[in-house]
């Protein structure tokens, strides 16, 4: 009787065992290295398989079916090296809303991971730690390939719509978003932060469309408000002396601006192309240092209110030509050819 029982519970256990490990067997049944995800529970089960690092590298995922999310407890994949074929469909009703940072569908994709043909829809809202998030991943080493996300990413810190940042090696191909990104620094409708755009001929494009577009913009709201000069004025006094000093300083402010502008946009320009301290250093010579200089020097045997003000210009030209000097000096990161 004893020897019965025993044998019952060693089959227990072993089927216990059997069961434990059937999941993620069953889901990469149908083709060895591939695996075939037709259910919300089957994405469940991908998820954990993903936990280590190397489970889904040389692994083709096939969404075989639309998905909806909607009331099941997902939480993203947390890293994934294989090639996830979306074919056309949609996963629906995603929605990351617990604390944590590098959120999205997946959290990290690494160089190996491919995700392609794949529709999102849903919403990146964690309730804490809110950094590095978007619609299809939080971080992109990989590809994304006509991937599209709906919905709505929002956060501090590294929001995109499709990814949070998109590293180095990250490309990005014939992806769209739509939908609403809310962040506070480095926010973006494809993604918070690229760093692997790798079309050099794009990224020189988008810079001299930028720069045109804002020198257009300067110049018109300088002339409107250089226009209504003193309308507005006299809004804060009456005087005329005071309406006339204050239209020396809108001159001197205004009609210069462009210079001012083109440095943000060349800053902004090598800021993307991760080089953020020579720019904001050749500004702070060239605005503060000309100032400083200027101050000490030129105003003392010129003290006059007209004077003081053409600091102004001076020191934006300074800053402007220490900034264009660095743009040059930098050259070989957005000339030459695209890198994909």
């Amino acid at each position: 009787m004893r020897r019965k029982i025993h044998k019952c519970l060693s089959f227990l256990l072993a089927a216990v065992l059997l069961a434990s490990l059937a999941a993620p067997a069953a889901l990469a049944a149908e083709g060895g290295d591939t695996v075939f995800v037709r259910t919300a529970e089957d994405l469940v089960q991908l998820a954990e398989n993903c936990t280590l690092d190397s489970w889904s590298q040389g692994r083709i995922v096939r969404l075989e079916a639309d998905i909806d999310l909607s009331g099941t407890d997902f939480t993203p994949i947390p890293t994934f090296g294989g090639t996830f074929e979306g074919q056309g469909h949609t996963i629906s009703g995603l929605s990351i809303t617990g604390s944590g940072n590098v959120r999205g569908l997946f959290r990290y994709i690494q160089p190996s991971g491919v995700v392609r043909d794949l529709s999102v829809e849903g919403r990146v809202d964690p309730s804490d730690r809110k950094n590095t998030l978007g619609g299809i991943a939080g971080s992109n080493r990989g590809l994304l390939a006509g991937c599209t996300f709906h919905g709505t990413v929002r956060g501090a810190d590294s929001i995109g719509g499709l990814v949070g940042i998109n590293e180095s090696s990250g490309q990005i191909v014939n992806c769209t978003f739509s939908g609403a990104v809310t962040g506070e620094h480095y926010a973006g409708g494809i993604a918070g932060q690229n760093y692997g755009a790798g079309l050099l001929s794009r990224c020189r494009r988008v810079g001299k469309i930028c720069t045109l577009q804002n020198l257009a913009a300067t110049v018109a709201s300088s002339m409107i408000v250089l226009a209504a000069g003193p309308y507005l004025l006299s809004v804060f006094s009456s005087d005329p002396e005071v309406i006339a000093l204050g239209m020396i300083r809108l001159e001197f402010i205004l009609i210069p601006e462009p210079l001012n502008m083109i440095s943000e946009a060349v800053s902004g320009f090598l800021r993307a192309f991760g080089k953020s301290l020579a720019p904001a250093m050749a500004a702070l010579v060239g605005i503060c240092g000309t100032r400083i200089l200027y101050v000490f020097t030129i105003f003392p045997t010129h003290q006059t209110f007209t004077w003081l003000m053409a600091v102004y210009p001076l020191s934006w030209l300074v800053a402007a030509a220490g900034i264009l000097f660095v743009l040059y000096y930098y050259r070989k990161l957005y000339m030459g050819p695209d890198r994909v």
